[in-house]
């Protein structure tokens, strides 16, 4: 094999290691964004606070927001304004009660 093959090889490798590290992250950043909002919410509106679950939901959601956020990330923006619209008028009514 030649050198510029070896160079060119050991560049595809670094890029694509690179590649998965950076999609790893992506998915944490989102998996605690929305692990932060469910206990938010949850304190918020003096529910039971059960980690188990919480972090199921975070880890299903986070995925979910991964694949929208690299496909379309107005798509993905649009969901969370609707997300907090929505916990935003629970919250609410559940104080006026």
């Amino acid at each position: 094999m030649s050198d510029q093959a070896t160079d060119q090889k050991v560049e595809t490798d670094r890029a694509t290691k690179f590649d998965i590290k950076h999609w790893v992250v992506i998915y944490i950043h989102e998996f605690l964004e929305v692990f932060i909002s469910i206990l938010i919410i949850r304190i918020a509106m003096d529910k039971q606070i059960d980690m188990y679950k919480i972090i199921q939901a975070s880890a299903a959601i986070g995925f979910i927001t991964f694949i929208l956020e690299n496909y379309n990330s107005d798509f993905k923006s649009n969901i969370k304004q609707g997300i907090t619209f929505s916990v935003g008028s629970q919250m609410m009514s559940s104080f006026m009660n």
